[in-house]
């Protein structure tokens, strides 16, 4: 099934307001990919802009649950928490549809030093999505 922007939701899950520079495309990309995945989602977030944007703590911009790890293990913190999930669920400590738990990594959180946890994870077919901002990535020059 096809899904268009015009067909997400009108609920935000990024309040107005948050600490990251206007006309932010890691913003305006988490509002989308909100959308998409609805209020049941777990955030795990390396360090970027997107971190930065949050604002002083305990408060968050956003209104689905985030978990600030560190850049090296994106995918083991990911893969440790919708293990979790299954372990709670198989025991009936948790009730509903399972969340569904995603990453919001940049280039170095991916194909710098947190490859090694991301790769693992895909070998292992970890139930995880990793998502990567695209505007950290540079433009393509085409060769002379």
């Amino acid at each position: 099934m096809s899904v268009t922007i015009k067909d997400l939701p009108d609920v935000e899950y990024v309040f107005p307001g948050a600490a990251a520079c206007a006309g932010c495309p890691s913003t305006i990309a988490l509002r989308i990919v909100g959308k998409a995945l609805g209020e049941n989602a777990i955030m795990i977030m390396t360090p970027s802009c997107a971190v930065a944007s949050i604002g002083p703590l305990p408060k968050s911009c956003y209104t689905i649950s985030v978990l600030n790890i560190c850049f090296a293990s994106a995918g083991a913190s990911a893969a440790g928490l919708t293990m979790v999930l299954d372990a709670l669920y198989e025991k009936g400590r948790l009730k509903g549809e399972k969340p569904t738990v995603f990453n919001w990594a940049g280039d170095g959180g991916t194909y710098d030093i947190g490859f090694q946890d991301i790769s693992a994870a895909a070998e292992r077919n970890d139930d995880f999505i990793h998502a990567i901002p695209a505007g950290n990535f540079p433009q393509a020059t085409p060769l002379k």
